[in-house]
């Protein structure tokens, strides 16, 4: 027995001299390890360790970095030629989407989420977006490139010159790119939300959906506007029971019902969310915030969509008289008399551009529903009427001189509705009509400078 078991403990002590240690580590809060604590993998010492080993996602593969880095390269490509091609410009929004998605997604830990089954709604919605982007990119490449190639190789027609305004430019604003990008990727995002096996991940869905269409129609209105091709006009129209010749400006209606649209879709995603808070709910936001939230935007969005389809369906124009300055915005006509005006300008509200109006107490005549805005005019513009200049393809500044001119000059205002004063907005090569100089001259802010 003693000769068996010192040859025992020979072997065992062999075999734990072939065998590296082991380690094993208790993570615990307190003393009473063995009760609350959490053992970690047994890892053999000097053995290559694995991050699925230790409980750590996988990282992505080396394919999908290289991935990454291309769409970052072929975004930076994109954005210096965006200007001249809106193909381009698609082509540098959606490297740019999954350049940055592509980051979040391996620095958050998704990479194998698939093969794991542990991607949740936001790994799962990050991995169809990633999905569908890297399916287009070489699409709206190749497309560049045959663009690039039939451009060279085929002569380009020559189309008559006409005067551009700002609803014509070539490219979107800034503001428009950026709606134009989040609302991209958040309808990118509803669609595994949508596609959910979950109710709550379907009604979650459907809320983003409605967010990322009211986002949309911003920029989709302001192409279409520009399809329009809107230019003022010379016409007659009727002022205090007579046919007096005018100078129109007409707007985009076309524009102005996508706007309405918009608001309808913010309305209804605030439905969704005051109806079902819990499909949104997270451990940042609680059912309850999410539900106030929603009634504010419905009731908000829903009140200016609702009233602007029911209430406003007229034209949208401003139209220059020889007697006094007069403008529709859906609703009735506004007007104020040329010897009325005292001061015009322009600002703007978040890109949003606006012609301000002040005139002698009690001249500007509007309907009885619309002086409730007098007010809100005076306090956001310091203005006694205010003009949205959103559905004008005109250049803010350029209306602004032509309105101050007319108000100070009775010579400019004679000539509206003639030839002459067509040339006024529609023909950028023709200088616009100064102010005379005189003891209270108008537009001491119409020039911006």
């Amino acid at each position: 027995m003693a000769v068996q078991g010192s040859a025992g403990g020979r072997v065992e002590d062999e075999k734990a001299r072939s065998d590296p240690p082991v380690a094993e580590t208790t993570l615990s809060n307190g003393p009473a390890a063995s009760a609350g604590g959490c053992v970690a993998p047994r890892v053999a010492l000097g053995a290559p360790v694995g991050m699925s080993a230790l409980g750590y996602p996988e990282a992505m593969k080396p394919g999908a970095w290289a991935v990454v880095g291309l769409a970052a390269l072929v975004a930076a490509v994109g954005w210096r030629f965006a200007r001249g091609s809106k193909l381009v410009l698609a082509m540098a929004l959606v490297a740019s989407t999954l350049a940055g998605l592509g980051l979040a997604f391996g620095a958050l830990g998704y990479g194998g989420c698939a093969q794991r089954g542990d991607c949740g709604t936001v790994g799962g919605t990050l991995r169809t977006i990633l999905i569908v982007e890297t399916v287009l990119l070489p699409v709206l490449i190749l497309c560049a490139l045959v663009r690039a190639l039939w451009r060279r190789l085929v002569p380009r027609r020559i189309r008559p010159s006409r005067p551009r305004a700002r609803g014509d430019a070539p490219r979107m604003r800034r503001r428009d790119i950026a709606l134009a990008v989040c609302g991209t990727v958040m309808a990118l995002s509803s669609i595994a939300l949508v596609a959910s096996d979950r109710s709550e991940d379907r009604l979650g869905g459907l809320a983003v959906v409605l967010f990322s269409a009211g986002i949309l129609c911003v920029p989709i209105s302001g192409r279409l506007a520009t399809r329009t091709r809107l230019r003022p006009r010379l016409d007659r129209v009727e002022h205090d029971g007579a046919l007096q010749p005018a100078l129109v400006l007409p707007g985009s209606l076309v524009k102005l019902r996508l706007m309405r649209i918009s608001c309808l879709c913010l309305a209804a995603a605030g439905l969704v969310m005051a109806v079902w808070p819990h499909a949104l709910e997270s451990s940042a936001r609680s059912a309850g915030t999410i539900r106030f939230g929603g009634i504010l935007c419905a009731a908000l969005f829903g009140t200016v969509g609702v009233a602007g389809t029911l209430l406003a369906r007229g034209p949208v124009r401003i139209e220059l008289l020889p007697d006094a300055l007069r403008w529709q915005l859906g609703g009735a006509a506004c007007s104020v008399a040329w010897e009325d005006i005292t001061d015009v300008w322009v600002f703007d509200i978040r890109s949003t551009w606006f012609l301000a109006i002040d005139a002698r107490p009690g001249s500007v005549r509007m309907p009885p529903g619309q002086r409730l805005l007098a007010r809100a005019n005076r306090a956001i513009a310091h203005a006694d009427a205010s003009i949205s200049l959103e559905a004008f393809p005109v250049e803010p500044e350029r209306l602004a001189e032509v309105v101050a001119a007319c108000a100070d000059e009775a010579d400019r205002r004679r000539q509206i509705g003639t030839e002459p004063s067509f040339a006024w907005l529609a023909d950028e090569a023709a200088p616009p009509p100064a102010a005379v100089a005189g003891p209270a001259p108008l537009g001491r802010r119409a020039g911006i400078g």
